[in-house]
């Protein structure tokens, strides 16, 4: 079963055979940090968009914090820079074209299930500026945001200048809490 899967790694050019040794070739030095034999931190990107000069929030449909209210994010494609992935999000998630970005924070977020750590991100907040027919959400005035949203969410929200914040959400006999800490 060893030759087997070695032979396949052989044939995809994962790894290479020199004289008597085996090493990684480089599509399989590209491609190993992400084989989750460790895991690691998932980057993505949040996004605060406004739109005549109201923020744009969005109802989750996953865990945690599912029927929530929500700033869109999601994760950084690979080969995908930051401000990319924040375009790509803000179109696909509500429909609107930003006009501008601006890097505000740096945010990571833990989310523990029975004292596990079950997800881990380093997500980078960003201040958009967009136009268009929202399609997929609702337009909040920033001092009257709904009870239901997401409490890192709202935390975000009032970050006006670069930081770095915390959080941490606990899922206590199916009850979430969340810690923010800056």
């Amino acid at each position: 079963m060893f030759d087997y899967h070695l032979q396949k790694l052989l044939q995809q050019n994962l790894i290479l055979k020199s004289k008597s040794k085996y090493e990684l070739s480089t599509v399989g030095q590209s491609i190993s940090p992400y084989l989750e034999i460790e895991k690691q931190p998932i980057g993505a990107v949040v996004l605060a968009i406004f739109k005549a000069n109201k923020v744009v929030l969005i109802k989750r449909d996953k865990h945690a914090f599912q029927g929530y209210w929500a700033i869109p994010g999601g994760k950084i494609n690979f080969g995908e820079t930051a401000e990319q992935a924040a375009e790509r999000i803000c179109l696909n998630e509500t429909g609107l074209h930003p006009l501008s970005g601006k890097y505000l924070a740096t945010v990571q977020e833990l989310v523990k299930e029975s004292n596990n750590n079950k997800h881990h991100f380093i997500m980078l907040l960003y201040k958009v500026k967009a136009e268009g027919t929202l399609r997929n959400g609702k337009l909040f005035n920033l001092n009257k945001l709904p009870k239901k949203i997401v409490p890192s969410d709202a935390h975000m929200l009032k970050l006006a200048k670069p930081k770095l914040a915390t959080s941490i959400i606990r899922d206590n006999n199916n009850r979430l809490k969340q810690e923010l800490f800056d």
